[in-house]
This record gives structure tokens, C-alpha cells and sequence, in this order.
């Protein structure tokens, strides 16, 4: 399984001590009370997961949701975001911070906690008399879809979205001061996406007829990179290596150590190919330890790389 990310498990309850301490001593935030003079009723405040729908995802893809706001002039200091997955079609790899939050403050606390099928994310800004606004990005979570795992799913917000952004410490419900705030998940607040086999009935002669949404490395190379099994064992070692389009040109695939040196290959493919079985285990006579590799292949100036996890 991809490594787990961490963060220093600071309780969410001293972060939220902290910040009532600071809100009591005047830490105010600029301009919270302007969704109180909004004529025309409650403001509506947006958060939403983008993209909303991947229809080109394959197993052993890295896809990355974002979390996401639309909304100005509705002030916050933080969220605990709560995110609900498949575990038998995905597993979550990482999470990055959204430019919203790096640009608002140099200063901020982040906690992440996990349950089976869960990711609660704990994210604030800790500078003072400062707030946010959107629109924006807040943050970035990266999954990968698991091996011989097929099918369509979701991501999902579980938040409760009363209990979801801070406002100097406090959770904004119907009674806090900054109150009123509608806050609405765009879209149902999830992002939905099929999962299918590259290997399938689908890849013909000619290739995956549908390449919408293709990344500028694949338009480069000229066709898409699928790498099956993945996890794979290294007692097994048997990886299967497919293209979407037979190669415009000849290339050859290596296996990158994460130091960026060369672990096993290269491996040479004709124009024309479209496939590739290799062996990286010990069936080869070959000792590669676990971890995490790149399986990269190369045309030309043009390069396309899949992140392999190889486990005991």
C-alpha cells in the first residue's frame, strides 16, 4: 500500500484552547461581522471538491481532489475538513496546502487523523488579526486507485458543514457572533469517478479511443502509460506496462530509485509496441527492496513516469 502521510498529532482541542485565548485578549478578525450587514438575507458560502467528475481514471492512476471556496466577505481562521473514500478502490497517499492558506499566513497548524475510510484534515492560519476569504484553494488530497480495483466511486465531504470552518477558535454555528453563514457543498461536495482496467477489451489495435484530458507530458509523447500491477510484490515481481497508442517512435523504460538513480533497465521498445511484461522481483534473480520507484519511459525528449510501490 503507498506510504501514509503524517503531520504532528496535535489534539484538535488545544489548537481550539489556543485560538479562544487569543479571541479573548482581542485577536479580532477584520471584517467578520460583514456577513451580518449583508442585505438580502443569509449569505450562501460555498465550499466544493474539484474536479467533480474524472472520467479517465485507470488503475493504478494518481488522481489529486481539491478542497476549494467561491465565497468572499464571509472571514474565517481555519477548517477541520472531514473526507469519506472507497478503501477497497482507493487509498489516500498525501495532502498538500492550498495557496489561500500559504499566502494568508506563514504561521499555520495542521493535523491529520484516519479511520479505515476517512481523512479528517484539522487547517489554520495563526497569524494575528488575520482571516480568510475566498475564492481559493485551501487544500490538496492525493489518492492512488488500487490494483485489480475497477468501478465507479466517490469522494466525498462528511463534514457537518455547522462544524466545519473556525472563526478565532470557535466552530461557527447559528448562535456565534459571525453567524449568519449558509454554508453550501457546490456540486453535493464530492467528486465522482470510474475507475477502469487499460488491459481491458477496451485497448484495441488502435489504442483507448477516448484520450480526453490527457496531460501535456502525454500529448508529448504521444500516447498514455498504464503500469499493472501496482502495489506489486517484490517476491512476485511481474509488472505489465501498456500504452494507449502503439509507439510513434522507439523507446525504452527504467526503473527509478527515489533517489533518482537508475535501479533495474532499460528496456527497449520498438515503434509500433504497445505493451511490455517485465520482471523486477526475485523470480529475475534480482533483490529490490520495498519502496517507493518510478517506472519512467522515454521518446526522444519526451518522458512519462508512473509511480511504482513495491511491497515485501
Amino acid at each position: 500500500m503507498p506510504a501514509r502521510f503524517s503531520l504532528p498529532q496535535v489534539h484538535i482541542g488545544t489548537l481550539i484552547a489556543f485560538l479562544l485565548t487569543l479571541a479573548w485578549i482581542g485577536v479580532a478578525l477584520p471584517g467578520s461581522a460583514r456577513a451580518q450587514d449583508t442585505e438580502g438575507g443569509v449569505p450562501e458560502f460555498h465550499c466544493f471538491l474539484s474536479p467533480n467528475e474524472l472520467c479517465d481514471v485507470f488503475i493504478g492512476d494518481t488522481i489529486e481532489v481539491h478542497f476549494e471556496v467561491d465565497s468572499t466577505a464571509v472571514q474565517f481562521n481555519g477548517y477541520e475538513l472531514t473526507l469519506q473514500y472507497d478503501p477497497n478502490l482507493i487509498d489516500f497517499v498525501d495532502i498538500a496546502e492550498g495557496p489561500l492558506m500559504t499566502n494568508a499566513c506563514g504561521t499555520r497548524f495542521q493535523n491529520v487523523s484516519f479511520t479505515d475510510s476517512t481523512i479528517t484534515y484539522s487547517h489554520v492560519i495563526l497569524c494575528n488579526g488575520v482571516s480568510i476569504d475566498g475564492p481559493g484553494r485551501l487544500s490538496s488530497f492525493q489518492f492512488v486507485t488500487l490494483a485489480e480495483s475497477t468501478g465507479e466511486t466517490e469522494i466525498t465531504i462528511a463534514s457537518d458543514p455547522d462544524r466545519l470552518f473556525v472563526d478565532a477558535g470557535l466552530w461557527v454555528w447559528h448562535d456565534h457572533p459571525t453567524f449568519p453563514r449558509q454554508v453550501v457543498y457546490l456540486d453535493g461536495g464530492l467528486t465522482h469517478f470510474y475507475i477502469n482496467d487499460p488491459l481491458s477489451s477496451s485497448v484495441g489495435e488502435d489504442g483507448i479511443d477516448d484520450e480526453a484530458g490527457i496531460s501535456a507530458a502525454e500529448a508529448a509523447f504521444g500516447a498514455r502509460l498504464f503500469v499493472l500491477p501496482n502495489p506489486v510484490s517484490s517476491a512476485d515481481g511481474r509488472i505489465d506496462v501498456a500504452f494507449s497508442r502503439p509507439l510513434p517512435t522507439s523507446a525504452y523504460v527504467e526503473l527509478i530509485a527515489p533517489d533518482g538513480r537508475r535501479a533495474l533497465g532499460p528496456w527497449t521498445l520498438d515503434a509500433g509496441r504497445t505493451d511490455l511484461s517485465l520482471d523486477i522481483g526475485a523470480g529475475a534473480g534480482r533483490s529490490l527492496p520495498a519502496g517507493t520507484y518510478f517506472l519512467r519511459a522515454t521518446s526522444g525528449e519526451a518522458s512519462l513516469s508512473k509511480r511504482i510501490v513495491v511491497i515485501p
